[in-house]
């Protein structure tokens, strides 16, 4: 990528190969089934339509703001629960076409 992209790309708050949402507002997002998002850390995702298993190699997996608890790798997010990236490299693999909103950068791979 070229410099004059890069800089359109920083200017659209994206970057090559991810992007993001303003700090202070959510971004909806939809994901086709069996795409997998990886969230920056601090970033923050809220589920609300589909199916999506957290994507994680260690503990904790993504923290469910909503409860208070640990998401481990492998298990659901849960409708309308809002989770955040504490450890970089975590996120969720889509089981279905799903509707998220993210505050913060991620990729989709």
């Amino acid at each position: 990528i070229d410099a004059v992209a890069a800089a359109v790309l920083e200017k659209q708050g994206t970057s090559p190969g991810g992007t993001s949402a303003p700090a202070d507002s959510m971004q909806k997002v939809v994901i086709p089934s069996g795409k997998t998002v990886t969230l920056a850390l601090g970033s923050e995702v809220m589920l609300r339509l589909g199916g999506a298993t957290c994507v994680a190699s260690g503990t904790p997996g993504l923290i469910d703001m909503t409860s208070g608890a640990d998401l481990a790798g492998g298990k659901a997010l849960e409708k309308n629960h809002l989770y955040m990236s504490t450890v970089e490299g975590r996120g969720f693999k889509t089981t279905a076409e799903t509707t998220v909103f993210i505050r913060g950068s991620y990729t989709i791979g």
